[in-house]
């Protein structure tokens, strides 16, 4: 076989190499294509936060996602730590390019940041884009929906568990039972079969409740939003869920979702 041609030899001007191209200007749709550009700051273990947003956002919502380093162990001390590679990574997200809101995927993490440092973080990187996170997008659902009191599920450990029962009784929630798988690792979290999560969903006190939360954006739920819903009769809100609805609710997209939930399907009012 011959040795490839130097590039040398093919520069312009050079009579042994041919040059038959045609030049068919365009004019790119700027803003025409997606009518939501969501940034998402995923965690760096995390195995289901882009399946289940890429299951929920609709085509003409475009999801750009980064990640942020974290502990596998699940705990506030480290949930606390990703404080300090959140800026380097909503730093990497695109950044000559426009963005209509920007996400954090770990419910858990935005209790144990706070909503306030968390949102502080991100705008000192993009100061004019909205900021959402679950914790924030859950609350603002609730009150959407007219919801004040919850049944809570979560898979964290009992600590964690507790401390973000207290976060959703601060914001004036009333939550009337509470389950947790008691994991303690972070790999674990997305290998929870959807069996045990609708066995927990069914089985869960709902006396008093007029929603069940679904706590973490690494269990893999948002598929069985509306089986649970028509199970228990009560809107199911899910990590995920919530925060895809904010996120488009934030970057003003105009239409309502199908087949996730009553939520889905309360976008645009």
């Amino acid at each position: 076989m011959d040795d490839p041609q130097p590039l040398a030899d093919m520069a312009p001007g050079n009579a042994t190499i041919a040059c038959d191209i045609t030049l068919r200007p365009v004019l790119p749709a700027l803003g025409a294509i997606w009518k939501a550009r969501i940034g998402m700051i995923d965690l760096a273990s995390g195995l289901t936060g882009e399946e289940e947003m890429h299951a929920i956002l609709p085509e003409d919502a475009l999801l750009l996602t980064t990640r942020v380093m974290n502990s596998n162990t699940i705990s506030l001390e480290k949930l606390v730590e990703m404080r300090g590679d959140l800026v380097r990574a909503a730093m990497t997200i695109t950044p000559d390019e426009p963005l209509d809101v920007m996400i954090y995927c770990c419910t858990s993490g935005a209790i144990a940041m706070g909503e306030d440092e968390l949102e502080r973080l991100l705008r000192s990187v993009r100061p004019d884009v909205p900021v959402t996170n679950p914790f924030t997008a859950a609350t603002e659902a609730f009150r959407h929906l007219g919801i004040e009191s919850i049944a809570f599920l979560a898979p964290y450990t009992r600590d964690v568990t507790a401390f973000m029962r207290a976060a959703f009784i601060a914001k004036g929630f009333d939550v009337i039972h509470t389950t947790t798988y008691g994991l303690e690792l972070d790999s674990e979290l997305g290998q929870v079969l959807r069996e045990d999560i609708i066995a927990t969903a069914l089985e869960q006190r709902l006396d008093g409740a007029q929603a069940l939360f679904i706590s973490c954006t690494a269990l893999r739920v948002v598929s069985l939003i509306e089986q649970i819903e028509e199970a228990i009769g009560l809107p199911v809100i899910t990590s995920n869920q919530a925060l895809a609805w904010h996120a488009l609710r934030l970057a003003g997209y105009d239409s309502d979702l199908d087949g996730f939930g009553m939520l889905g399907r309360r976008i645009t009012c």
